[in-house]
């Protein structure tokens, strides 16, 4: 019996077995280095946005109201859910009338306010107290004249600048003394992210 052909076969198969598994454990060993790359990225990327990354994200809730005929009081409260600190430097309610803004009708109490800095993650609830006297400006209103109730907030934007938010929340109706008869307040909520800023100020006689 010829065994030289039956060796040759085993050494053939041993071969090709041999292959196999050397093509099995590169194949296993690339997967496991493509694996640790990708670890390796998602660890760097949660490093930057934990101690790098710097995410502004400032708003207002407005979330209740005490109106009566000769006053007007709105709850708010201010979230700072972005990882630096914010500042809200004011918050004060003008009116409307068609599409003039009576920048002099502003009662707000809350004279004097400092500026209030929010912590990443805090929230801060603010009692915006107004006592209004339309009667004082007779000549403008008349009764049954609808006022749109507007809100201003100043702050400090994302550049820390400081800019200002507009935003009609409602509307008040006046009776004939000139006081609150109806209203509505829209609940909702505010972002406070503008790249607008106050650019200059200035109080001269400007030169010609």
């Amino acid at each position: 019996m010829n065994n030289s052909g039956l060796i040759r076969q085993l050494k053939k198969l041993n071969k090709n077995n041999t292959s196999k598994i050397d093509t099995s454990k590169e194949s296993g060993n690339n997967f496991a280095n493509f694996i640790s790359i990708i670890a390796l990225l998602i660890s760097g990327i949660s490093i930057y946005f934990q101690f790098f990354y710097r995410n502004y994200d400032l708003n207002v809730s407005l979330i209740d109201n005490d109106i009566k005929s000769d006053s007007i009081n709105l709850n708010l409260i201010y979230n700072n859910n972005g990882n630096k600190d914010a500042t809200i430097i004011n918050s004060k309610i003008y009116y409307g009338k068609n599409d003039s803004i009576y920048n002099k009708l502003n009662f707000t109490q809350t004279k004097n306010e400092k500026p209030y800095i929010l912590s990443p993650g805090n929230q801060f609830y603010y009692k915006l107290v107004e006592k209004v006297g339309f009667n004082e400006y007779s000549k403008e209103f008349l009764n049954g004249d609808t006022l749109k109730l507007i809100i201003k907030i100043n702050y400090l934007n994302n550049n820390y600048l400081q800019s200002e938010i507009q935003k009609e929340i409602g509307w008040i109706t006046l009776d004939s003394s000139l006081q609150i008869d109806k209203y509505q307040v829209n609940y909702q909520n505010i972002n406070l992210d503008s790249d607008e800023y106050f650019s200059s100020g200035y109080n001269y006689n400007k030169q010609k």
